[in-house]
């Protein structure tokens, strides 16, 4: 279904902040499917905490770098302006607890604590004749925030896989693991279903996102709409990946 304009800027707003609450750090903005069981677990857990820092906190100018550039993409896509800038932290405040009993003992064991993103930068596609996008965003967490992110999404969607949670102004979100390629330090896909109503046939959108982590570094593709092939996410992640590791090197 397509969304209505209200609709469209409640889910893109929502899956936002649900990213951002469980630790897929794109900065704006609202993707495609793989199939896989309601219970997926998750590929391999992160590292232990603390943890060994592999390179040291981007730059500006380098979390500006390690953005994807449209030449990444191929033909048929176009991009907004590069953007610098850090999310809000007032929209991390959603409930943690979601009523499912499973869900809520997995995500009170994850690790806790609460990242301060200290520097980003943002650039937004959009695929020519669809309404498919792609928000790529890199940020840098101070100290160990990035990992403790990261396992709190693992968490998450090992433990909460498909159960419908209660966001804001009556949105609620279904996650599930999707297959990450192994890059970097570690890598997380995530599928996502907003709804921007209770009732059945309520506007929808499906978002997937893929985490790349280096150090106290991410890079994570937000895709906004379906019909992304699943081989060209994994492409673009790799390619996101050595992005990232290029930068971290310069």
């Amino acid at each position: 279904m397509s969304l209505s304009p209200s609709g469209n800027r409640r889910a893109r707003t929502a899956v936002a902040a649900a990213v951002l609450l469980f630790g897929v750090n794109a900065c704006k903005s609202d993707g495609s499917t793989l199939p896989h069981s309601s219970r997926t677990r998750v590929p391999p857990a992160g590292p232990a905490l603390p943890f060994a820092r592999t390179v040291d906190p981007l730059t500006q100018e380098q979390a500006r770098r390690s953005i994807l550039a449209l030449e990444d993409l191929g033909p048929g896509w176009s991009a907004g302006a590069l953007k610098d800038g850090v999310p809000d932290p007032g929209d991390d405040d959603f409930p943690t607890l979601t009523g499912d009993s499973a869900c809520d003992r997995a995500l009170k064991g994850a690790p806790s604590g609460q990242s301060r993103i200290t520097v980003g930068a943002e650039r937004e596609f959009e695929q020519d004749r669809t309404t498919l996008k792609l928000v790529v965003s890199a940020q840098v967490h101070a100290g160990n925030g990035a990992v403790v992110h990261l396992a709190q999404t693992r968490a998450m969607v090992e433990g909460c896989a498909d159960v419908e949670i209660p966001m804001r102004d009556g949105v609620t979100a279904r996650y599930r693991a999707i297959a990450a390629p192994a890059v970097a330090d570690e890598a997380l896909g995530m599928r996502i279903v907003m709804s921007t109503g209770g009732a059945p046939g309520s506007d929808t959108i499906t978002g997937e996102t893929m985490t790349v982590r280096l150090g106290p570094n991410t890079v994570t593709i937000l895709v906004v709409g379906a019909g992304l092939d699943p081989n060209v996410l994994d492409r673009i992640t790799r390619r996101a990946a050595e992005r990232l590791q290029a930068a971290a090197r310069e």
